[in-house]
């Protein structure tokens, strides 16, 4: 790849331009320019990382960007941009302003890469600059491995701590709280009907035919009617909000978190890398979306341990910020939206069969595909273990009273 500002797209360019000008460098700086990400890795943006280097200092971006022409799925992806720019500018300060009003130093949520602001935009859209995390060791978890304990917990607490800070500002700054999310639609909503919700219904198809009508006879009589209850509770969700609802991250797949690991392979710290998706709504569908498509078998026996810990972090956590979990975000509440919510989570695990391919046949937006499987029917890569998977999930739904 090309190593000068001129290689790059007109408005990328002229956001690094614009940087370069505002660092005041001690000398004109070099350039080098590699690929931001791997195939696989997202779906709907092209990335670069980007050296930016004089003889004092280097500054490391990870840059997120559209191609500079003119189509339908650039046009709707546009959209996305904006959020996520929105949530950079605007939410994510106001979150952590709120923390450092409350003194908080520790055990805070930071867990957001640092956001690099420039003024550059073309025909309605914001290239998104961040730091570039991978330099300073964090990584992506392969999707495709079993998820163990210390990551679980990580995230988990994570979206307990980010849901809490919505809370908070809702409590003691309404005004600004109405402000931030009077206008946010619920962009997953328009991607489910339009690209999602076809695979997700044809998935949840293959599962029940999948199915052994001798050894599964009373999970087949309890699931007549689950492709229904499960896409037409994801196209209408948007219409349940009620008054505990936040500002979700709205899309929580493993390729959105990215961790840092100490000397002996623990995960230390994460970091919450997409926000093109966020929606006004109930935390459960940001929870359930992460949970059940990564729950091991092990995390699933042991659902009250982890349903008690997202809730008792977060409830911890709005003490902290000055706020009474009794009166924000009531546990009876809190599993009255379980059992209303959760249903989006399993929905999405249906999703799995993308996971499951091999990295190379991830679709990708910007090159013409959607986000479905050609045909989900068909055998793919890790087609039983998907069929054991998506039985345990649909058993435990069952046994919980959550359909």
């Amino acid at each position: 790849m090309g190593n000068t500002t001129e290689d790059l797209v007109p408005c990328v360019k002229r956001a690094i331009d614009d940087i370069i000008a505002n660092e005041n460098f001690a000398s004109p700086p070099t350039i080098k320019i590699s690929p931001g990400s791997q195939i696989g890795d997202g779906y709907a943006s092209k990335t670069l990382a980007i050296e930016i280097k004089d003889t004092e200092k280097t500054i490391n971006l990870f840059v997120k960007y559209l191609p500079e022409v003119k189509n339908d799925i650039i046009e709707s992806l546009k959209a996305a941009f904006d959020v996520e720019f929105r949530f950079y500018q605007e939410i994510y300060p106001e979150m952590k302003k709120i923390q450092e009003e409350k003194g908080l130093k520790e055990n805070i949520f930071d867990n957001v890469p640092k956001h690099v602001k420039t003024n550059i935009k073309f025909d309605g859209y914001t290239p998104i600059i961040l730091e570039n995390l991978r330099l300073s060791g964090y990584t992506l978890r392969d999707f495709q491995t079993t998820i163990d304990e210390e990551h679980f917990v990580l995230a988990l607490k994570t979206f307990a701590k980010y849901h809490a800070l919505s809370y908070a500002l809702k409590d003691q700054k309404p005004d600004l709280f109405k402000q931030l999310t009077f206008d946010m639609k619920d962009n997953f909503v328009t991607a489910f009907e339009t690209m999602l919700g076809e695979s997700m219904g044809m998935a949840i198809d293959m599962f029940l035919n999948g199915l052994d009508s001798d050894l599964d006879k009373k999970l087949i009589n309890s699931c007549g009617n689950l492709r229904k209850i499960l896409i037409d509770h994801a196209c209408n969700v948007h219409k349940f909000v009620d008054d505990y609802a936040v500002i979700c991250q709205g899309d929580c797949w493993s390729n959105n978190m990215m961790f840092l690991y100490d000397d002996n392979g623990k995960p230390v710290n994460i970091k919450l890398v997409d926000w093109q998706i966020q929606r006004f709504n109930s935390p459960i569908l940001d929870v359930s979306y992460f949970f059940y498509n990564v729950a091991t078998e092990e995390i699933i026996k042991n659902f009250d341990k982890y349903f008690n810990f997202y809730y008792n972090t977060l409830a911890d956590f709005l003490k902290s910020l000055g706020s009474d979990p009794r009166k924000i975000y009531p546990k009876v509440v809190y599993l009255s939206h379980w059992k209303k919510y959760a249903k989006f989570g399993l929905t999405m695990a249906f999703g799995g069969f993308l996971m499951l391919a091999k990295k190379d046949n991830v679709p990708n937006l910007l090159d013409g595909d959607d986000l479905k499987v050609s045909n989900p029917t068909e055998d793919f890569e890790g087609r039983s273990i998907y069929q054991q998977r998506m039985k345990m999930l649909v058993e435990h739904f069952l046994e919980r009273d959550f359909l």
